[in-house]
């Protein structure tokens, strides 16, 4: 019994110390979430945009960013300007959901708001999302 516990405990240790399994660390551009008072303030004249994420980060589920303004009746645009990310629905809407392809690196999302005759009033901004390994 004794050898048999030692082989054990061996054997362990072996496979623990040949273990070169790599950590995924996703990382995005945006901040946390939108509450600039500006957003609602009817005394502010400029415009203003943010962005923020309702889920977590992940490679196994979908990811959720949603896109506040105050432009009056905004037409909202998402698209994908560089990496493997797919959006799933939400393209023409305050709220996207994407998914990250199993080759995703890093790359950048854009969205954008008009509004206005000729939508003259414009906000807009990217989202860059990392991938970091971890070893």
């Amino acid at each position: 019994m004794r050898l048999f516990m030692t082989f054990l405990v061996i054997s362990v240790i072996i496979s623990c110390s040949d273990s070169k399994e790599e950590l995924t660390n996703l990382e995005d551009s945006v901040t946390g979430i939108c509450n600039d008072t500006r957003l609602t303030d009817s005394n502010f004249d400029g415009t203003i945009c943010c962005t923020q994420r309702n889920s977590d980060l992940s490679f196994s589920s979908t990811i959720e960013y949603e896109y506040f303004t105050n432009l009056s009746n905004p037409k909202v645009s998402w698209q994908v300007n560089t990496g493997d990310i797919e959006i799933l629905s939400g393209e023409n809407s305050n709220v996207v959901s994407i998914r990250l392809g199993e080759g995703f690196t890093e790359g950048e999302l854009y969205v954008l708001g008009s509004s206005g005759d000729n939508s003259i009033l414009m906000c807009g901004h990217p989202i860059l999302i990392s991938r970091n390994q971890i070893q």
